[in-house]
């Protein structure tokens, strides 16, 4: 049986069942987590978009990028990726279409192994949307948006799609996002360091630190995010927690440390 993290396997009409909080007599630091699925490896799920087991990847110097993700994508929804530069976010991300090869039965799309499939025909199915330099305005943004879902992907992968652009521009690529989940059921997954589009946007946050997946939250619990990791990165950056409003300016000078 492998542990999952927990990144429930629901469809968006179900999402309110994902968010149970899971108390462990043995552990309080984990009562903030949403429930764990134990799934059988090699085991399948109709409503899981993306399985993803035992993820890891080193740099040449043998520093540690990614270590031993295991997270399932349901279908349907808007998934962001946040946590601080360095943490293995876009590696994450750059793996579910092989803009960075992972290991074989290491990522399932729909059950098949990534590694399986010709890469062409994945990255129809799996679209990328990358950050466009500032001095392009928001509508050459629009435009590789449109150019992306030419292919009619399955699946939107943003990587910090509107770090660059002005608030204006900003709104129309976030509600064309919230329009392709509803309209088409398309999974997205977002790598961010804006922790209020996130919390706009996203059904779901996954909380990223040294290459781990340490929290998965709703995006309105952000600010109380208690595992030990990320409370101690907060903490190194804010040096204490205080009000909501006050949590979500520390995330998000955690999210640029």
């Amino acid at each position: 049986m492998t542990s999952v993290s927990p990144l429930a396997i629901e469809t968006p009409m179900a999402l309110g069942s994902i968010f149970q909080a899971q108390a462990s007599p043995a552990d309080d630091s984990q009562e903030h987590l949403l429930a764990v699925g134990d799934i059988e490896a090699g085991g399948d799920d109709p409503q899981t978009k993306f399985r993803i087991r035992n993820l890891t990847k080193k740099s040449d110097a043998g520093v540690t990028i990614l270590g031993g993700v295991n997270l399932d994508i349901p279908k349907g929804v808007v998934v962001g990726i946040i946590g601080p530069s360095g943490s293995g976010k876009s590696t994450l991300l750059r793996s579910l279409n092989r803009l960075w090869e992972p290991p074989s039965d290491a990522v399932f799309l729909d059950g098949r192994d990534i590694r399986d499939l010709d890469v062409l025909s994945l990255r129809r199915k799996v679209g990328m949307l990358f950050q466009i330099p500032a001095l392009f305005e928001g509508q050459a943004q629009r435009v590789a948006l449109a150019r992306t879902l030419a292919n009619e992907p399955e699946v939107l992968l943003l990587d910090e799609p509107t770090s660059a652009l002005d608030p204006i521009s900003t709104q129309n690529i976030e509600d064309a996002i919230v329009k392709l989940k509803k309209s088409q059921g398309m999974t997205i997954v977002m790598v961010s360091h804006s922790i209020k589009q996130i919390q706009r946007i996203a059904d779901v946050v996954c909380l990223l630190v040294n290459g781990e997946v340490v929290e998965v939250l709703k995006p309105d619990e952000l600010s109380q995010a208690k595992h030990p990791m990320a409370q101690s990165s907060v903490l190194i950056v804010t040096g204490y927690r205080h009000t909501d409003a006050f949590m979500n300016s520390s995330l998000e000078l955690f999210m640029n440390y």
